[in-house]
């Protein structure tokens, strides 16, 4: 192999140190400027979506601040409404029973006056059948005619 042969190899070290020195001469003329603007160019893109995406954050932190305190005081609102409706739905209902209370006081009061009549004309003729009937009793075991009046006067008294 010719890489190994001792006498080529002072040619092929002088040969390895001008093609590394080209080499580094084209990296640091040409590549890496360009590489050092490409980074550049990408820091400064980085940190400005960075600062928009900060931005951004802070935008979403006081809308939804804002959002809450609107929720916040929709709730509120809401329960006042409710409670509003609920006294009016409680007052309405009370004036209703007690409506409801006098109409069923005033039909008990109707009821209590007709169930009394029918029972004093219940009585009254239970009076007027009990003294029928000892009438028709005394008058079948003694014989004798007593007079309608003086039966229903008897009856009355016992």
């Amino acid at each position: 192999m010719p890489q190994l042969d001792q006498s080529t190899w002072i040619s092929q070290l002088f040969w390895l140190a001008v093609t590394f020195g080209l080499l580094w001469l084209f990296v640091r003329s040409y590549v890496a400027p360009r590489l050092q603007k490409i980074v550049g160019t990408r820091e400064s893109a980085i940190g400005g979506d960075l600062e928009s995406a900060e931005a951004a954050r802070k935008r979403t932190r006081d809308v939804e601040a804002e959002h809450d305190a609107a929720v916040t005081a929709a709730r509120t609102k809401a329960r006042e409404l409710v409670a509003g409706a609920q006294g009016e739905a409680s007052a309405k209902t009370s004036a209703r029973l007690d409506e409801a209370r006098k109409a069923a006081s005033s039909l008990l009061a109707e009821a209590k006056t007709r169930i009394d009549t029918a029972q004093s004309a219940a009585l009254g003729e239970i009076e007027t059948v009990a003294a029928e009937a000892s009438r028709e009793i005394v008058s079948r075991v003694a014989g004798l005619d007593i007079d309608q009046k003086a039966a229903l006067a008897e009856v009355q008294k016992a």
